[in-house]
């Protein structure tokens, strides 16, 4: 009688007033996209997952914001556009009792490549997972590469540094040949890395002196820009990355958290973002071509990827399985994290926060960069 009774009370609060249970609406567990990223004209399959607890057959209703789609039912297949950029996926699923639930997913087109650059030489990734070297080794042209980890894609331009006992920076083809070298940079200039300017110039990044070097085309300098307050004392852990955003060059950091600007027409430099983080570094920064920047930093031995903007509080993406990620970039919806000691590049969803491994066992990975120009193996 007491389990009777305590049963009716469970039926009388799971329905309504008329005693009638009120319907529960279906869920969708899970919607992926196979690949990721693409590029136009490509194919990405889309698969669902949706749940109806009372059993009810679900119908599927699918929407992209470009592109088309094709077939029906928990997976179809969508056709990229012809116009990059990343575009999104909806899914709608219908109960017969009227109950609904929608997601989306978003799927990148993209035609370029991945550039990273290693101990055993220059390496294009394309999207597909297809990788190949470009250089030999830490060679180019039978010219000795002995210093310099630093890649930089300028246009569709690829710039490398270092030859032989003197540090220069050189303009490469999508075949690995030598285009072009500057002149020897001065030997009292010691480059951390280096960024290529608006007009064909080059930052170079120097955390002896703690300054940049600002040089015209042929590497010869222009203008000296200390850090400002730097941490003196702080060998590697300054300036060791920079990029440019309108006439500002940014670099990460001046070894107390801070990255800082240097307006590239005045040389005046400001503080750009502020970490408050204690006994933390920042490494490699990153730009997504709007108001978001990323940056890894190090923090008690474990490295994590912060997003921040110009104004408001930085926000945490994600940490790593692995620390000294020396080289990051962003690409769409993704960031794309070069760990040297562990030989691995990881992709970074930076909507979902989702890392994965898509490359390992290279040789001491440094920088990467994206390339937008398709390479293929020749």
């Amino acid at each position: 009688m007491r389990a009777a009774a305590v049963l009716a009370v469970l039926l009388l609060f799971a329905c309504d007033d008329d005693g009638i249970r009120p319907p529960i609406d279906p869920i969708i567990t899970d919607l992926t996209a196979e690949p990721l990223i693409v590029a136009t004209g490509e194919q990405s399959t889309i698969t669902a997952v949706g749940y109806d607890r009372e059993q009810h057959p679900l119908t599927y209703s699918w929407e992209a914001t470009g592109g088309s789609l094709a077939g029906a039912g928990d997976s179809v297949v969508w056709t990229a556009p012809e116009v990059e950029g990343t575009y999104a996926i909806f899914l709608t699923i219908l109960d017969e009792e009227g109950g609904t639930d929608t997601d989306s997913v978003l799927v990148d087109v993209r035609n370029g490549t991945l550039l990273i650059n290693t101990g055993g030489g220059l390496i294009a990734y394309g999207f597909d997972g297809d990788h190949f070297g470009i250089t030999e080794g830490r060679s180019l042209s039978g010219t000795d590469l002995l210093k310099g980890d630093d890649i930089e894609v300028f246009g569709t331009r690829i710039y490398l540094s270092g030859i032989k006992e003197e540090y220069r920076i050189l303009e490469v083809g999508y075949d690995g040949r030598l285009l072009s070298s500057t002149s020897p940079i001065r030997p009292d200039i010691y480059a951390a890395g280096f960024t290529v300017l608006p007009d064909g110039g080059f930052a170079v990044l120097d955390n002896y002196s703690d300054s940049v070097h600002i040089l015209d085309q042929d590497g010869f300098p222009r203008a000296t820009v200390p850090i400002p307050d730097p941490l003196p004392g702080l060998l590697g852990r300054q300036i060791v990355d920079g990029l440019v955003v309108g006439n500002r060059l940014i670099v990460s950091e001046t070894g107390r958290g801070k990255i800082f600007s240097v307006d590239l027409t005045t040389y005046e430099t400001f503080v750009f973002f502020e970490f408050f983080e204690t006994e933390s570094w920042l490494g490699a920064i990153a730009w997504d071509g709007g108001e978001v920047f990323h940056v890894y930093m190090n923090h008690d031995g474990v490295g994590k990827v912060f997003a921040f903007a110009e104004t408001g509080e930085p926000q945490k993406v994600c940490t790593l399985p692995e620390t000294n990620a020396f080289g990051l970039a962003s690409v769409g919806s993704y960031l794309f994290a070069t760990v040297n000691r562990a030989g691995t590049v990881y992709r970074i969803n930076r909507f979902t926060r989702k890392v994965e491994k898509i490359l390992d066992g290279l040789d001491w990975p440094t920088d990467i960069e994206y390339l937008p120009v398709g390479l293929e193996k020749g």
